[in-house]
């Protein structure tokens, strides 16, 4: 192996303007870097922080005091409807106090005209307010105030109907679909999307097992609607209610939260719909912000009656029963050699919970009125 030691001057100038370089190059990576996670930053921040169709008009002695004045109190507004999207509701009056103490136009990047008229002394247009994420934030944690600063795109919503007659639909019921399809799929920090029923769809999404099926089964789906995140409601119609089921499923989570909406007494179905898919959306996107707009639990109960061979029989069947983790407990009423009676407290709605059943082998079967456990 052959070494060259580099001894004289010449070759040390040498190593040490390499050095230089290779220093200077690192530092420009390393800058580099720091930008482009700004970037990334700033532009995952964009939408949340821009704010659309913001309608403004003012008037001044000239053109460019109108434009000024309009622009300023439009600003305003635009920083309302923003401050209203990301602070947690607990926290939501406190906004104004940050408004008036504040001048908004100083929190303005940039704006952006969507259409405009003008005169020589009067400005009208509709405006785009792009804020400026850092400055917002800062404003926020000055103040000590909670907020979200990031969203949800594409959450494939699918809403579920439990009727009365006992069909469970998403699609089937016009008056259900077409409340969804008319209300607004963007909610604050919360951009959804819905299905759209066509074939490929209806092969994907059974709404009997979509409360329970593991996402895996889900992720073809999700893939072709670019989302990472389902969220299932499924309402069961009562006489004057939906009482209501969310599933909230991605690859990190998988939860649920249950609410109850009352139909008004003059509400025709059509607008009871209606209302229930605008309420909903605005309470899934204040979940979102960890406000606690949901009841978080709920409990049923049944009574079962479950036949076996021998003894043995009744503790496969209990073991089977207490891996379902939305069973909290099981009660021994009755129990002879052969059969046994008990009662099941768990957490989801029926209707849901005799699907979740059989995963694990076993369907209800209704018979002289008592409600019999068998093995499929």
């Amino acid at each position: 192996m052959n070494i060259l030691l580099l001894n004289n001057f010449n070759h040390k100038q040498n190593i040490g303007g390499v050095l230089i370089r290779l220093a200077f190059t690192l530092l420009f990576i390393s800058l580099a870097q720091v930008t482009y996670s700004e970037e990334n930053e700033e532009h995952s921040d964009q939408k949340i922080f821009t704010v659309k169709n913001i309608n403004i008009y003012a008037e001044g002695e000239t053109l460019e005091e109108a434009t000024d004045k309009a622009l300023r109190a439009g600003s305003i507004e635009a920083l309302d409807k923003l401050l209203s999207n990301i602070i947690v509701y607990d926290e939501r009056h406190k906004s104004s106090s940050i408004i008036n103490r504040t001048n908004a136009y100083d929190f303005v990047n940039y704006t952006e005209i969507e259409s405009e008229r003008m005169t020589s002394h009067s400005y009208k247009a509709t405006i785009t307010y792009k804020f400026n994420h850092k400055k917002i934030r800062n404003l926020l944690n000055s103040s000590g105030i909670k907020y979200v600063g990031r969203t949800v795109q594409n959450a494939l919503l699918i809403p579920i109907l439990h009727s009365k007659g006992g069909s469970i639909t998403i699609w089937s019921n016009d008056d259900w679909r077409n409340a969804w399809d008319e209300t607004s799929l963007k909610v604050g920090l919360m951009n959804y999307i819905l299905s759209e029923g066509d074939l490929i769809d209806i092969g994907a999404l059974n709404p009997k097992e979509i409360m329970s099926a593991p996402l895996e089964k889900y992720t073809s789906i999700l893939k072709d609607y670019e989302s990472e995140s389902l969220i299932a409601i499924f309402s069961t119609e009562l006489d004057n209610k939906l009482d209501i089921t969310i599933r909230f499923l991605n690859p990190t989570n998988n939860y649920y939260r249950y609410t109850s909406l009352l139909r008004n007494k003059d509400e025709s179905e059509k607008e009871f719909y209606k209302r229930a898919a605008h309420e909903l959306t605005i309470k899934i996107d204040a979940d979102w912000k960890g406000e606690k707009v949901f009841d978080n639990e709920r409990y049923y109960s049944s009574k079962l009656i479950v036949k076996y061979n021998k003894p043995a029989g009744w503790m496969k069947i209990k073991k089977d029963l207490e891996e379902i983790k939305e069973i909290l407990q099981i009660k021994l009423l009755n129990k002879s050699a052969t059969e046994a009676e008990i009662e099941i407290i768990y957490t989801l709605p029926p209707a849901i919970f005799s699907n979740e059943l059989l995963y694990k082998g076993y369907a209800l079967k209704k018979t002289e009125g008592q409600i019999h456990l068998v093995s499929r």
